[in-house]
């Protein structure tokens, strides 16, 4: 619970701070862009890319996609990347019981953007952004519930007199028409991008990968990383949202999209079982 609570790893690689401020793109821009190249397999940052600088840019992989990621981040400006960190979460605790709070995370300040290399560096992930597994658990779960952004919560009620602090009020992350968009370039990750090991036996899934740079290295100068996967499943109906983080690794045996697809399958197991139970009753 404290790791999940905790755990700040810088989230390099899931884009969607980068995401979330393409909503202040105009949304038949940004949705026209990923009809046009919804086969680029997934690329979160290449299709906001292009969204937001135009198709006649090539496509970047490598030091060349961060490159055109600090780009769109000048073109977006801090405070915008920042209000929209924001509105998914980032940066603030969630009261989740009375008494237990998580951690905030971190976010650089607005004047700390004023520096190009800081505003570069907030834009692909790094510098001053911190985040935990639950944030990002959140984060996804705003684009699986349309856009709307509800604080984590593991208190619904109490009894025997004691009033349950009152949870924030759902509240707009982005429009449901991003959200929409999100949606279906987080499927193409899972159906035909680099995150096919999300892919469960049963249904559909959406989600993204992500490996964070920790700067901590093993006994033969080896950098061990955060390797991430958060999504949700079924990505036709969202019933759940999933993070797997798999912490400071060198190179972890299975991948954090497999233990997702893993998670997906006992979570599909378990739905079946409540469905069927009713009628072995009747």
């Amino acid at each position: 619970m404290a790791d999940l609570l905790h755990h700040d790893g810088k989230a390099h690689g899931v884009h969607l701070r980068v995401f979330a401020a393409g909503q202040r793109l105009h949304d038949d821009v940004l949705r026209a862009v990923h009809d046009d190249l919804g086969g680029l397999g997934g690329s979160h940052t290449l299709v906001v890319q292009h969204a937001a600088l135009g198709p006649q840019y090539p496509q970047r992989t490598g030091a060349e996609g961060l490159a055109a990621v600090a780009q769109l981040g000048q073109l977006l400006g801090g405070q915008a990347i920042l209000n929209a960190a924001q509105s998914f979460g980032l940066g603030t605790p969630a009261l989740l019981a009375p008494g237990l709070k998580s951690a905030a995370g971190e976010l650089p300040s607005a004047a700390d953007l004023q520096n190009a290399g800081s505003l570069a560096s907030l834009s692909f992930g790094q510098g001053g952004l911190t985040v935990t597994p639950l944030q990002v658990t959140a984060m996804f779960n705003a684009i699986a519930s349309g856009g709307v952004y509800h604080s984590p919560c593991i208190v619904s009620s109490i009894t025997g007199g004691t009033q349950v602090p009152q949870q924030p009020q759902p509240a707009a992350a982005c429009s449901p028409a991003v959200a929409r968009v999100l949606q279906s370039m987080l499927t193409t990750v899972v159906r035909s991008g680099i995150g096919g090991d999300a892919q469960p036996h049963t249904g559909t899934a959406a989600g993204k990968t992500g490996t964070a740079q920790t700067g901590q290295f093993d006994a033969d100068g080896r950098e061990l990383l955060h390797y991430w996967f958060a999504g949700f499943y079924p990505a036709d109906a969202p019933r759940y949202t999933i993070t797997v983080l798999q912490d400071s690794q060198q190179k972890p045996q299975t991948s954090s999209a497999a233990l997702f697809a893993q998670v997906a399958d006992a979570l599909a197991v378990l739905d079946a079982a409540i469905t069927e139970k009713p009628a072995e009753n009747s």
